[in-house]
């Protein structure tokens, strides 16, 4: 199984990004491409930490089947906007209590 950039091609993955072994990831091009979900029940989803706008683009996912063009695949488009300015007000308040030097 591989995720890579760009769309399917007719074998393999291109510009590969993440291989498992089906039971555990083998290959990764960057610690922030992760398989988080449980390999074992099919859970190949893709996360990308620390996503950019150079994430943006094609990405393929292919499951590897025996036998000539059995394989699962899937071209996925990802656009990554930029996010919006948020901001949280401080408020607090404290009560001073009383202090004693003995």
């Amino acid at each position: 199984m591989c995720w890579g950039r760009g769309a399917c091609p007719i074998s393999k993955c291109s510009d590969e990004i993440v291989w498992t072994d089906g039971s555990q990831v083998t290959f990764r091009k960057h610690m922030r491409y992760k398989l988080e979900g449980n390999l074992l029940e099919g859970d190949v989803s893709l996360t990308i930490e620390d996503a950019a706008k150079t994430d943006s683009g094609l990405y393929c996912c292919r499951i590897e089947h025996r036998g000539w063009f059995n394989d699962m695949k899937v071209t996925l488009s990802l656009e990554i906007k930029p996010g919006k300015l948020v901001w949280f007000p401080s408020i607090f308040s404290c009560r001073l209590t009383e202090f004693s030097v003995w």
